[in-house]
């Protein structure tokens, strides 16, 4: 059984008077004839509904942008549409288009001499894993049976959903499975992406736990969480404070819930620390704020694995867990959904904030998250890759240092011995569970 930890909330640095400014801990308040809700602390200025954050323009765009979002395709469909983007535009007055189709008619040529047999046993998709880098192939998933020994390694399944296997465990971040991301997932977001793996295809590996960093559509998805509760029914669940009630309701069993700074001890090898984000919580109008929302640290003997969730920049909450933690081995940061910058700020960070963020938490290495999966806002669907690169040059960040998952869907990364000499953090003292 989980143990629960003491919480211990952290001082802030200071504000520019120099005065130490308050715990970073979430504020709590409670409207007239209605239920506790929880608020970022003040000085975080954080205002989602701020006036200046909803022009008309910019919800005018980002209707714009759910309307014509898009949609999953067919291999066939996608392969018509990259043809008809590297097809030469009157622009280079068409010089180019007799190169175009000797290559186009090569390719063919090649593809036709290494085409292999079709393989009906694929997933449930109705695509073939071995030619979409989407879909796991059946040899890495058979892959991902043998647990790494001194390395992490991790699949992206897509959005904020990873597969995360250290300590000889496996753990799932945020997942969603379904086609859409919104009420009963009738209506909401359409998946752009396939995910790289269902939870049939997970069967044969024994998912120990989940974390959920919050209860937004897009990271809370009731359907997935039914999925695998029925395929994993001794799953452990890790959630946000006042979210175990809707897990419960679900029907699972072993559901742990934590406020910032709090820890959860998984066994002698892995605990899950909750911390701060920048964001807030609500999957209708009237419950926003009712339950809390975070980041992960999951701390094991040899490495630390940050998962962001959804956060917007500020810089005390990744200096405070830079100072508890120390340096962070994986960080899975969100670089997508950013666009208009005034209107997401306040609760997206950009990629250039996530290179930053990969920075200041030290990392050793970074996988942005959190994109060309659902189209959440007005930034290109492939933007945030090429905006990444961008910031990474300007920032002097390596190129393997913090990378994306999108063609290879795995990586894997050693474990490097954690050093000695760093300065001893302040331990919570272990207590019994309520």
């Amino acid at each position: 059984m989980a143990k629960n930890v003491t919480s211990f909330p952290l001082q802030l640095r200071g504000d520019s008077t120099g005065s130490t400014g308050d715990k970073m801990v979430p504020g709590t308040w409670k409207p007239w004839l209605s239920n506790e809700r929880f608020c970022n602390p003040a000085d975080w200025k954080f205002g989602i509904l701020k006036r200046t954050n909803f022009s008309p323009s910019m919800v005018g765009n980002m209707f714009s942008k759910y309307w014509s979002q898009p949609q999953m395709k067919s291999d066939g469909q996608r392969e018509t549409e990259d043809r008809k983007e590297a097809t030469p535009t009157l622009a280079d007055g068409g010089k180019n288009a007799e190169s175009q189709n000797e290559t186009d008619s090569t390719n063919k040529e090649q593809s036709a001499v290494t085409e292999e047999p079709h393989d009906q046993n694929k997933s449930d998709w109705g695509n073939e894993a071995s030619e979409n880098p989407e879909v796991l192939s059946d040899r890495e998933l058979q892959d991902l049976k043998e647990a790494p020994i001194g390395q992490i390694r991790i699949l992206w399944i897509g959005h904020a959903s990873l597969l995360i296997q250290m300590e000889g465990r496996n753990i799932l971040t945020d997942p969603i499975f379904s086609s859409k991301a919104g009420p009963k997932n009738k209506i909401g977001y359409s998946r752009y992406r396939k995910p790289a793996v269902t939870v049939e295809m997970l069967k044969d590996l024994e998912i120990d736990a989940v974390v959920i960093s919050h209860n937004h559509y897009d990271h809370f998805d009731k359907q997935s969480v039914m999925d695998l509760n029925t395929a994993f029914p001794y799953i452990k669940w890790y959630v946000p404070m006042k979210l175990k009630s809707d897990l419960i309701s679900l029907g699972c069993k072993n559901v742990y819930e934590a406020t910032w700074w709090q820890s959860l001890e998984f066994d002698e090898g892995i605990t899950f620390h909750f911390t701060p984000a920048k964001h807030w919580s609500g999957r209708n109008p009237t419950d926003w704020y009712t339950s809390l929302w975070g980041s992960w640290v999951i701390e094991g003997k040899t490495a630390k694995v940050y998962f962001a969730g959804d956060t917007g920049y500020q810089e005390e909450i990744f200096k405070a867990i830079r100072d508890k933690f120390g340096p962070i081995t994986i960080a899975a940061l969100p670089i997508g959904a950013y666009e208009p910058r005034e209107m997401m700020k306040c609760q997206h960070i950009n990629p250039e904030e996530a290179v930053k963020i990969h920075k200041i938490l030290d990392v050793q290495k970074s996988i942005g998250i959190h994109w060309r999966t659902f189209q959440l806002s007005c930034e290109g669907i492939d933007q945030p890759v090429h905006d990444l690169e961008v910031a990474k040059t300007a920032h002097g960040v390596g190129k393997e240092d913090f990378i994306t998952l999108e063609k290879s869907l795995i990586t894997t990364i050693e474990c490097k011995k954690q050093d000695d000499t760093q300065e001893e953090r302040s331990e919570p003292e272990l207590c019994t569970p309520d």
